[in-house]
């Protein structure tokens, strides 16, 4: 996976003079918005189920990135469970048709299991605050967007050879044009259930 104190050329020929350390950190920053936004940045994870468990924890199984979202959960058989918006009333156990969680990072299940079982589960996931690196596939389509983001912050900095606030504006435009993009791509493309994403404001 690249590393992003490798990604100093993304932004060098517009921020003059930007150390590594710098352009790694506005990079980094600016890919966490983006993937937060987008659900561009996904991966899978084979989900251990035991019988009488309902509640698992999903963060366990990253180092570098977060969650974002929890997308969805299939059974061995390919079958989707359901996202419930309320825990039911009634604590039954049986086959798993639904789960909790789409925006934690848990999950619990409905009804409780009631025997071992393995789930997929797809989630959306951002770099964390001290990632070091970005998945080579995920930066290299994305990394345009990723400029923009980071450009943005990079001109707010004073003091600087790259300061310069009457650009921000222009990066920022640039940057949550890209985002509007890929959250339209991803959602036709790659969504389950062609999910809605709200596209909030450069922040």
């Amino acid at each position: 996976m690249p590393q992003l104190l490798d990604m100093v050329t993304l932004v060098a020929p517009f921020a003059p003079n930007v150390p590594a350390f710098t352009a790694a950190s506005a990079i980094r920053d600016s890919a966490r918005h983006f993937f937060k936004e987008t659900f561009a940045y996904q991966m899978e994870i084979e989900l251990d189920v035991e019988a009488g468990v309902k509640k698992y924890p999903l963060d366990l199984f990253f180092s570098d990135v977060e969650i974002v979202s929890t997308l969805e959960i299939k059974k061995a058989n390919g079958k989707p469970l359901n996202h419930l918006p309320n825990e039911p009333e009634q604590d039954v156990e049986g086959s798993p048709i639904g789960y909790l969680g789409s925006f934690d990072r848990h999950i619990v299940l409905h009804p409780t299991p009631s025997e071992a079982q393995t789930l997929t589960v797809k989630v959306a996931v951002r770099p964390r605050f001290d990632a070091e690196e970005i998945e080579d596939s995920v930066f290299g389509v994305n990394a345009e967007g990723l400029r923009w983001g980071a450009l943005a912050i990079l001109k707010k900095q004073p003091g600087t050879d790259w300061f310069s606030p009457a650009e921000v504006s222009y990066y920022e435009d640039l940057f949550l044009d890209a985002i509007n993009k890929r959250a339209y791509e991803v959602r036709l493309n790659n969504m389950p259930n062609n999910m809605r994403l709200d596209i909030p404001s450069f922040n």
